[in-house]
C-alpha cells in the first residue's frame, strides 16, 4: 500500500498535466454545470484516485492491530494520535513550508519518497518477505526518478511560437505562484499560470488608475492602495505631490516580481521614502489601521476568484468610509469586460449604501476591454472649476489642433453620478460579508458568458447604460457638475461618442466614423465656448 500511493502520488503532476493539455486553462466553452462536472471529474482523477489508496492505509493499520502484542485498544489510540499530529504538521507543512521552500511539484515529490521510505523501512525491518514485495520498492524508486520525475514539468504555460513568450522567473509560494513572462519586447506578470496582473504593453490605463483619482481630489497628501499587481499604478502616484502611500499586496511574490522586473517602470516605488508596500491583505490594513487618507484607490480584482467578493462589500465600504478624511475619495475600479449588468449593479448599490455620493469614469476607452471607476465621495460635493481635473482637461483643449495624436481631456472619462432612483441600480440586491452574492454570482456568470449564454457589460450594454447619464438633460441637472462652465457637458458627450467609436473594431464603419466625428464636432464647441 504504501508503494502504491507513493507511485500514485509521484505519477498525479503528470496525469494532472496531460489531462489538462499542458496546464492550459480548464473549461473551454462549458457553461457552469458542464464547468463543474469537468472540474470534479478532474479532481477525481488526478487527486481522488491517490487519495483512496492514502485512506486504506489507517484502516488496514487497525486491522493489523487486532493482533498486535500489546492491547488492541491501546494500539488504536497511538494510531489515531499519531494519524491527529501527522494531519495537523502535514497541513501546515503543506502550506506554508513546502510551497515556499521547494514549489508545488517538487513538495509532491518530496512526499512521495516519504511513502516510499516509510515502505523501504518497513522492508528493512521485516525481511521476511516475498521477493515481489522486497522488489517493489525499489522498482518504484527507479521509477519515482527517471519517469515520474514532475520536477522537469513547466510551471507556466506559454506558446513560444504562436505568441512569442517567454518565461523570465518564477516563484512559487503558499499565495499563488507568479511567473514574469516577456511577449514581443514586453513584460506581464502572470498569476497561477492564467490572469494577468499588468504588464509594460498597457501602461497607459494602469497609470490612468492612479492619474485621474490624484487629479480628481483637489489636494492628495496621502493614498492608500487596495493591490500592487506590477507596481506601475502605485508608481505614478510618486509624480505627484503626495506625502504617503500605503500600498497592501497579499502576495508576496507579486511584490517581488515588481521589485525586480518593473522598477523602470514604477518611479523607483520601493527607494521612494514616501512609498511604503505591505505584504498584507489590504482589506484587514485598512480594518486595523487608524490612518486616514485622502484617497483609497482599489485595483482591478478577478471579480470570480474565491474570496474577491468581501472586497465588494458593504462592510469593507463601511470601514473605508471611516478610514477616508472629509473630503476623501473611495475609488473602486471595476474590469467591465469581467463582469455582467448583474455584477455592476450589485457592487454599485453596495457602494451607494455607505456613500452619499457614486460617480462614474471611465478607465481607458477600449470597446472588448474597458475599465470603469465607481468613486465613492465622503460626502456631497461639486466639481470645482479650479480642480486639477479641469485645469488639465482645458489645458489639453488648448493644444488641440485636429490631428490624430491630440490629447484627450480627463473630463471625457466622466460618465455620470448614479442616480439613487436608478431601476438598473436601486432593485439590485447588497453584496455582504454574511450574504456574498457575487461569491456565487460571479463564477457562475462567468461560465455562462463562456457558454455563450451571458454577455459582459460592454459594447450595446454599456453604452445603453451610460446613455441617459450623459445626455442634455441630465447633465444639466447633475448637481456633481453644477459649479463648472455647461460648455463642459459637451467634452463629456463627446468622451461617450469617442468610446463609441472605438467600440467598432473597424475604424472606417459608419458607426466609428460617425462617433469620432461627433467627438470632434462636440470638442470644437466645446473649445469654442471656453476661449
Amino acid at each position: 500500500l504504501l508503494t502504491l500511493t507513493s507511485l500514485l502520488v509521484a505519477a498525479s503532476p503528470i496525469a494532472f498535466y496531460s489531462l489538462t493539455d499542458g496546464a492550459s486553462y480548464v473549461g473551454g466553452r462549458e457553461d457552469f454545470l458542464a464547468y463543474l462536472f469537468h472540474i470534479f471529474s478532474l479532481v477525481a482523477m488526478v487527486i481522488g484516485v491517490p487519495t483512496i489508496v492514502i485512506g486504506i492505509l489507517l484502516p488496514y493499520l487497525f486491522k493489523l492491530a487486532e493482533v498486535g502484542s500489546s492491547g488492541p485498544g491501546q494500539t488504536v489510540g497511538d494510531l489515531v494520535t499519531i494519524n491527529t499530529v501527522g494531519a495537523i504538521l502535514g497541513s501546515i507543512a503543506a502550506g506554508f513550508i513546502l510551497l515556499d521552500w521547494i514549489g508545488l511539484w517538487s513538495s509532491l515529490n518530496a512526499i512521495a519518497m516519504l511513502y516510499i521510505a516509510a515502505a523501504i523501512w518497513l522492508l528493512i525491518e521485516h525481511q521476511n518477505q516475498k521477493n515481489i514485495v522486497k522488489i517493489a520498492p525499489i522498482f518504484a524508486l527507479l521509477l519515482m526518478v527517471t519517469m515520474l520525475d514532475s520536477s522537469r514539468l513547466p510551471l507556466v504555460k506559454i506558446d513560444p511560437i504562436g505568441k512569442n513568450e517567454t518565461v523570465i522567473k518564477v516563484w512559487e509560494g503558499a499565495d499563488a505562484t507568479v511567473a514574469v513572462v516577456r511577449q514581443d519586447g514586453h513584460l506581464r506578470t502572470k498569476l497561477n499560470n492564467w490572469y494577468t496582473l499588468g504588464g509594460t504593453g498597457d501602461m497607459a490605463t494602469q497609470q490612468m488608475q492612479s492619474h485621474l483619482p490624484l487629479l480628481l481630489h483637489p489636494n492628495p497628501k496621502r493614498v492608500f492602495y487596495l493591490g500592487l499587481g506590477t507596481g506601475i499604478t502605485a508608481g505614478t502616484a510618486l509624480n505627484y505631490k503626495i506625502d504617503e502611500a500605503v500600498i497592501a499586496e497579499i502576495s508576496p511574490s507579486a511584490i517581488q516580481a515588481s521589485k525586480e522586473f518593473f522598477i523602470d517602470h514604477t518611479n523607483d516605488l520601493f527607494n521612494d521614502a514616501r512609498a511604503t508596500v505591505i505584504a498584507e491583505d489590504g482589506r484587514n490594513v485598512l480594518r486595523g489601521s487608524r490612518s486616514t487618507y485622502d484617497l483609497i484607490i482599489s485595483d482591478l480584482f478577478i471579480p470570480w476568484k474565491a474570496g474577491t467578493a468581501n472586497l465588494y462589500s458593504v462592510e469593507h465600504y463601511e470601514t473605508a468610509h471611516k478610514r477616508l478624511v472629509d473630503n476623501g475619495l473611495y475609488v473602486q475600479w471595476l474590469p467591465l469586460y469581467q463582469l455582467t449588468q448583474d455584477e455592476f449593479a450589485i457592487i454599485a448599490r453596495s457602494m451607494q449604501q455607505v456613500f452619499p455620493m457614486i460617480t462614474m469614469w471611465r478607465g481607458n476607452f477600449s470597446g472588448d476591454r474597458p475599465v470603469m471607476a465607481l468613486v465613492g465621495h465622503q460626502k456631497v460635493s461639486r466639481l470645482a472649476p479650479d480642480n486639477p481635473l479641469i485645469v488639465a482637461s482645458r489645458r489639453a483643449l488648448r493644444y488641440r489642433s485636429g490631428g490624430q495624436d491630440d490629447p484627450v481631456p480627463l473630463i471625457t472619462h466622466y460618465s455620470g453620478t448614479l442616480l439613487v432612483d436608478d431601476t438598473r441600480i436601486s432593485e439590485a440586491p447588497l453584496n455582504t460579508d454574511h450574504y456574498p452574492v457575487i461569491e456565487y454570482l460571479a463564477p457562475v456568470n462567468h461560465r455562462l458568458e463562456k457558454a455563450g449564454k451571458a454577455e459582459w457589460f460592454v459594447g450595446q450594454q454599456l453604452f445603453e447604460f451610460i446613455g441617459p447619464y450623459v445626455n442634455n438633460n441630465t447633465l444639466a441637472a447633475d448637481s456633481y457638475l453644477s459649479a463648472i462652465d455647461s460648455a463642459w457637458h459637451s467634452v463629456i458627450q463627446g468622451g461617450y461618442y469617442l468610446h463609441a467609436s472605438f467600440a467598432v473594431k473597424d475604424p472606417k464603419h459608419a458607426t466609428a466614423v460617425e462617433g469620432k466625428a461627433s467627438y470632434e464636432r462636440l470638442l470644437e464647441k466645446a473649445s469654442e465656448a471656453l476661449q
